[in-house]
């Protein structure tokens, strides 16, 4: 069975300017890919999310392979900023995020 994510787009006027956010809605069991990064000395991941997700979001660069890290998340309305070390070798790689346990939005990663 094949769990669809959807892609938000918020749009905020005001002051002259419209901004437009987006992120991602991923259900339990889902993954979710970003392809590619040339990663180059990348230690560490830090993810915008918020939902009912609890437990890990666990990063990996194929649907299946190894995870290149674990990043503990709790459930919250609002959206918060968790970080976690990442193990990932240097080159070209895509990244998949999979959520076990509820649901989240995912608004941004950022690769440090």
């Amino acid at each position: 069975m094949y769990s669809l994510n959807k892609v938000y787009w918020e749009v905020r006027e005001g002051s002259g300017t419209t901004s437009i956010y987006g992120w991602v809605s991923v259900r339990a069991g889902a993954i979710v890919g970003f392809k590619y990064f040339d990663i180059k000395e990348v230690s560490e991941i830090s993810v915008k999310v918020r939902g009912t997700g609890k437990g890990e979001l666990q990063v990996s660069t194929t649907t299946s392979g190894e995870e290149v890290a674990r990043i503990p998340i709790s459930p919250e309305k609002d959206w918060l900023m968790y970080t976690a070390p990442m193990k990932i070798n240097d080159g070209v790689n895509a990244l998949y995020f999979y959520q076990g346990d509820g649901a989240i939005d995912l608004y941004s990663f950022t690769l440090e």
